[in-house]
């Protein structure tokens, strides 16, 4: 409609009309524009948004899991050093008491931190949209991070083969039957519990064969220290990394 306008307003040399038709199409041309652009800043606010939130969550259900992971290692490791204290005492001295607790130190929670918003983020190609620079360097190294710290996290050293080998499975399916229970937390993850004390039904013919399969495992104790110290590691390992996703948590929070 309004080409065919001008061409007729050309023809009859109304500059002025032809002028008006002109500005009115450049207007709606750059009034279409802005609302295009205003409509992709708006969907892109809205995206950042969702992904700032799906960012925090991962990070709070990770730090949920860590704390979580921590309470569990703290247990297994009492149980190590109650067994490494025990270990060198006579071995009619050594009840049911040191069979759960070189049983225990066996125990493991592997471990892999929620990143699925980050790397949907990063696939869909959509990092630009965290505006500071610094964070998305910041986000970078954080998950970047996480290969090494997973290595050492879900690493399993020899004392675990060790006693698992030796021990009776009879007496081991009683001790973790006992000792060990599963649930499902609210976020579908598995969650893995262990009481303050757990007393395992074993007979003084069970107790005298566990006691002396322990015993004579090859270099028990070297392994058993080597594996409280691989905790050791992991905790400070988890605490560390804790304080990395609280302060990370905050610097997204800020980041609006």
């Amino acid at each position: 409609m309004i080409p065919r306008r001008i061409a007729e307003h050309v023809k009859a040399h109304n500059w002025f009309a032809v002028a008006v038709d002109l500005a009115v199409v450049v207007s709606g041309l750059l009034i279409g524009f802005q609302i295009d652009r205003a409509w992709e800043a708006q969907e892109s606010k809205s995206e950042i948004g969702e992904y700032r939130a799906r960012l925090i969550d991962d990070f709070r259900t990770e730090l949920e899991a860590i704390d979580s992971r921590i309470a569990y290692f703290t247990r297994v490791e009492k149980h190590a050093q109650s067994a490494l204290a025990a270990y060198d005492r006579p071995s009619n001295e050594l009840g049911a008491s040191f069979i759960v607790d070189a049983y225990q130190a066996t125990q493991t929670w592997p471990f892999s931190a929620p990143r699925g918003a980050y790397d949907e983020m990063i696939s869909a190609g959509r990092g630009n949209l965290i505006p500071d620079t610094g964070l998305r360097k910041r986000l970078a190294i954080f998950y970047s991070e996480l290969e090494q710290d997973n290595v050492t996290w879900n690493e399993e050293k020899p004392y675990r083969e060790l006693v698992r080998t030796f021990l009776p499975v009879a007496i081991q399916m009683k001790t973790h039957e006992a000792c060990e229970s599963s649930d499902v937390g609210a976020g579908g993850a598995l969650k893995l519990t262990q009481p303050d004390a757990c007393g395992v039904a074993l007979s003084a013919a069970e107790i005298a064969e566990g006691v002396a399969a322990l015993k004579n495992a090859p270099a028990f104790k070297l392994e058993l220290n080597r594996q409280i110290s691989s905790d050791e590691s992991k905790m400070r390992l988890f605490r560390a990394r804790a304080e990395q996703v609280k302060a990370m948590i905050a610097e997204v929070e800020r980041a609006k």
